[in-house]
């Protein structure tokens, strides 16, 4: 995995300001809580600080934090991990309030976004489930029968799960198969091991289970528990199981892993920074697929992204001023993008 700016530019006019970062769920979402920590340390390099709401998986909480982060008059809004049509009137009074939208929960390299967003930060999901399938399919030899799960809500997952039916259904749409197992974010906790219980009950022939998301796997287990029963599952988004995985504690076969939170928000906070100073930029960001021939046998951060350091410097000299990077002989990495 390789990550570098998009390129140098003045964030001066983002120093000393206060941001809003709006996240859909935090409750048992260790990937969220982490991104708003980086955030937070990546906005103190312009001397800014940054407020995080918790949208609780509610249409109507998110929209609160909207018209809160908007009574605060912060500089930018950091939207974390959910479809933006659910808070159109948000966006739009943010609009016009002139505080620009950084959507960092797009799905696709193509979204289709309700007026006010400025930028995103992008996933391929449909990507990463189609990486998911393949998968799954070599491990056996397309004799696959699957399970996945949208979310409702949630066009990360939705557009997962598209990748991987999809997939499936073009390299072995006769002797495979693929269940969907729709998932309640406000209730899952409580919900899902019984709803993986049931599915099992009810599918003999399922050999695979397709993950979403790595929070979602000690329930999965415990639904397969329920009926003493364990398939293998691939990880989804964003490679938090993998602590356990190594270990070999929670069923992971594989995981596909996004950058690390330590750089994602990074990431983010150079997506905003670039709206408020006028230069907006979109970003998709690189994925990667292991398994245990390349996940070696510790998850810590730097044993899996061992250039961490490089790419959070190379994120700091890229905020300087062009008279600062001068003074400093700032030199960014070749490429100058992701």
């Amino acid at each position: 995995m390789e990550i570098a700016p998009l390129g140098p530019f003045d964030a001066s006019s983002s120093e000393g300001k206060t941001f809003a970062a709006i996240q859909f769920t935090r409750e048992g979402n260790a990937v969220e809580i982490a991104n708003a920590k980086a955030l937070s340390d990546a906005l103190a390099n312009a001397d800014a600080k940054v407020i995080v709401f918790d949208g609780e998986a509610r249409p109507d909480v998110l929209l609160q934090a909207f018209e809160s982060a908007i009574e605060q008059n912060v500089a930018g809004i950091v939207a974390d991990g959910f479809d933006m049509r659910l808070v159109k009137t948000g966006v739009a009074a943010a609009k016009a309030a002139h505080i620009p939208v950084l959507d960092v929960g797009v799905s696709s390299t193509t979204p289709d976004e309700p007026p006010g967003v400025t930028a995103y930060v992008a996933v391929d999901a449909a990507r990463v489930g189609a990486l998911q399938a393949n998968y799954a399919l070599a491990r056996t030899n397309c004799k696959l029968h699957a399970v996945t799960m949208p979310v409702s809500g949630g066009d990360i997952p939705v557009n997962m799960v598209k990748g991987a039916v999809a997939e499936i259904r073009r390299l072995c749409p006769t002797d495979c198969s693929i269940e969907q197992l729709n998932v309640n974010p406000s209730t899952f906790i409580r919900d899902l091991g019984g709803q993986v219980k049931t599915t099992l009950q009810r599918s003999p022939d399922l050999n695979y289970w397709i993950s979403t998301a790595d929070f979602f796997t000690p329930f999965i287990l415990q639904g397969m528990r329920a009926v003493n029963r364990q398939l293998p599952i691939v990880g989804g988004a964003q490679g938090d199981g993998l602590v356990n995985a190594i270990k070999g504690t929670n069923g992971l076969v594989a995981d596909t892993l996004w950058p690390p939170a330590e750089i994602m928000g990074y990431i983010y906070a150079d997506g905003i920074m670039r709206a408020v100073a006028g230069a907006p930029r979109n970003q998709v960001t690189p994925v990667r697929l292991v398994d245990s021939s390349n996940w070696g046998t510790s998850a810590d951060v730097y044993r899996q992204f061992p250039h961490l350091d490089q790419w959070r410097d190379a994120f700091k000299a890229a905020w300087r001023s062009k008279d600062e990077r001068q003074r400093r002989g700032a030199v960014l990495p070749a490429g100058g993008g992701q």
